[in-house]
């Protein structure tokens, strides 16, 4: 995938005095071809590697049932790009949360620059996150029959938290699923979610890699389906582990912890 020319803007504010946390993104966004939205120079020192993003994505218009995702794509001496889930068909509101340690990398290398972290934007792509939804004649577009699915309009809210830091989930977020944010109950009112089976919490996943959250230190080890060991990686006192470079197919990995706190549990990998 290469870089199309793009608009820029750049947002950046402290969310109330949550140390730790940042607004970077906040504004509509239409692609009527093969442009998107960026933004420049994420100041240092902020952990841009290791920290965790979250997304709310607020689609407004779409004109056809054709199923996408958005993809986000940066370039600092090097490029990098998300894993473009969670896809949709049509209007709606749509959550996420990912860490770009683990995004895929062109030739396996990470990019340099993490400190001021260069060109981002964010790009519609099909369902197999490979080409963009665009008219143009690039080799990563879809060409003329993109036309059909355009414009598409969304509004995306994008946060960023530090590494250890617990994200404050903005009350609007209701039943996002992310972690420490409310869920609708029965009655109206809301409850908060509980942690994922034994106390292991999927912060990000994708063909590429994932990252996890343990309930403390100790090693842990990811298979395929069918029992074939892909990785193993050690996770730290704050029981935080990430792994990428992986090449995952589509569909259930398992992952199993040593150490103080054994588990295990299921992964889906879309």
């Amino acid at each position: 995938m290469r870089f199309v020319h793009v608009q820029f803007a750049v947002i950046l504010c402290a969310v109330g005095a949550m140390a730790g946390q940042y607004l970077i993104f906040d504004q509509d966004i239409t692609w009527n071809n093969n442009t998107g939205a960026a933004h420049t120079q994420f100041p240092s020192p902020l952990n841009w590697r290791d920290g965790t993003l979250y997304h709310r994505i607020e689609v407004k218009s779409k004109p056809s049932d054709r199923k996408v995702g958005i993809e986000l794509c940066v370039w600092s001496g090097g490029e990098t790009c998300s894993g473009c889930h969670p896809y949709f068909t049509e209007v709606g509101t749509y959550y996420k949360m990912d860490t770009a340690g683990v995004w895929w990398t062109l030739s396996g290398s990470p990019i340099s620059g993490w400190d001021s972290h260069g060109n981002r934007a964010h790009i519609l792509a099909n369902e197999k996150c490979e080409n963009w939804i665009a008219t143009c004649g690039n080799p990563w577009c879809d060409g003329p029959g993109a036309a059909a699915d355009l414009p598409v309009t969304v509004h995306i809210t994008e946060y960023y938290v530090d590494p250890d830091e617990e994200f404050d989930c903005p009350d609007d977020w209701v039943d996002s699923e992310l972690p420490g944010c409310p869920t609708t109950k029965a009655d109206g009112g809301s409850r908060r979610p509980r942690s994922g089976e034994a106390g292991i919490r999927v912060e990000s996943v994708s063909p590429h890699g994932l990252s996890l959250r343990l309930p403390g230190p100790g090693k842990v080890s990811f298979y395929s389906s069918n029992g074939v060991r892909l990785a193993t990686a050690q996770a730290g006192s704050s029981g935080r582990v990430s792994v990428g470079e992986l090449s995952i197919a589509s569909g259930v990995l398992l992952v199993k912890t040593e150490g103080e706190h054994p588990a295990s549990v299921k992964v889906f990998v879309p």
